[in-house]
């Protein structure tokens, strides 16, 4: 089985990519299959390496990738004529764009015989772009293969999802997945695949770095608002930061071993398990509220977190000063 570069670094992939084989070589792959993981998970590389297994003409439809033939050349340079990406504009996928790739699998293949579009984050089609692919989903074309790619599939229309085969990428959580990813100063024992993005990327890392800065700002003075208020508006995966680092402080203050110390330990350090907790639970509330409420004014919503929050842990103080009397 040839193996993508990306495996080095996502070892989880391999046994992904050794399903699929099996599935190639008895010629049982799926018309549509959905590839759902976080962000760094690898579905995007596992949906790349799965496309070139289908698009090289050396072994024919079925057989592994040779990585040499013009095809397989065609893909890494990103022109190749039998593979379509279908990718958000802006912050959805329109109708348009799904058409336009259901027109192409009609069509018949240029170099070989597949045709592939690989549709990325596919949560964020609107309604009209899913019931578009849907007919596709349900009559597909001879030798066509859909590919999408999710970071959060219960976004999905269920007729979509009832129509895919799921694959869920799971990379391996703690100790293990500190074995399987480069080195980070920002793992701990507790590190899981939500927590990827941070781990593989620099960019994200730094972002992740300068959100523990303004936080642990903010927790020092949290009448300090705006800085703050504005980060978790703006930066998407700030609401999932602010409860890892709430998580770390519960294990934390239960002593447990292993868990990475931050700007931010000492500041949550000061709060008590209840306020945590409280803390905890009302950021999975407002999570849960974004994702589920699609038109929810987010900026309002945020603004009301922040104060909920600074109420919490003013009354933390209150209650710890009255307590040391």
């Amino acid at each position: 089985m040839m193996q993508d570069n990306s495996f080095s670094q996502k070892r989880w992939l391999a046994d992904v990519a050794q399903q699929l084989s099996q599935l190639l070589d008895q010629q049982r792959l799926p018309h549509g299959i959905l590839f759902n993981g976080h962000p760094g998970s690898g579905t995007q590389d596992i949906a790349q390496w799965l496309a070139q297994q289908l698009l090289c003409t050396t072994n024919g439809l079925w057989g592994e990738a040779c990585g040499q033939c013009k095809a397989c050349s065609l893909l890494r340079a990103g022109n190749h004529p039998d593979l379509v990406h279908v990718a958000a504009e802006k912050a959805h996928i329109g109708v348009d764009s799904i058409r336009q790739a259901n027109q192409f699998l009609i069509k018949k293949a240029q170099l070989g015989q597949a045709k592939v579009v690989i549709i990325e984050q596919a949560e964020l089609m609107t309604e009209a772009a899913a019931n578009a692919l849907l007919k596709t989903l349900e009559e597909p074309t001879a030798y066509s293969v859909l590919l999408l790619t999710s970071h959060d599939s219960d976004r999905l229309l269920a007729t979509i999802r009832s129509r895919c085969t799921l694959i869920d990428i799971r990379p391996p959580v703690g100790q293990q997945l500190k074995e399987n990813v480069v080195a980070s100063q920002l793992i701990d024992d507790y590190s899981n695949m939500s927590h990827l993005a941070q781990l593989q990327n620099e960019v994200v890392a730094q972002e992740f770095i300068d959100f523990e800065t303004i936080f642990a700002q903010w927790l020092a003075t949290p009448y300090f608002n705006e800085e703050f208020t504005e980060l978790l508006t703006e930066q998407p995966k700030a609401l999932a930061w602010l409860a890892q680092h709430f998580s770390a402080a519960m294990r934390f203050k239960n002593q447990w071993q292993g868990i990475r110390e931050s700007v931010v330990s000492a500041e949550l350090a000061k709060l008590s398990d209840e306020c945590l907790q409280q803390c905890y639970t009302l950021l999975l509330m407002v999570s849960r509220q974004l994702k589920q409420l699609t038109q929810v004014n987010k900026s309002f919503v945020i603004e009301s977190l922040v104060i909920d929050l600074q109420k919490l842990i003013g009354d933390n103080a209150k209650q710890g000063k009255a307590d040391r009397k």
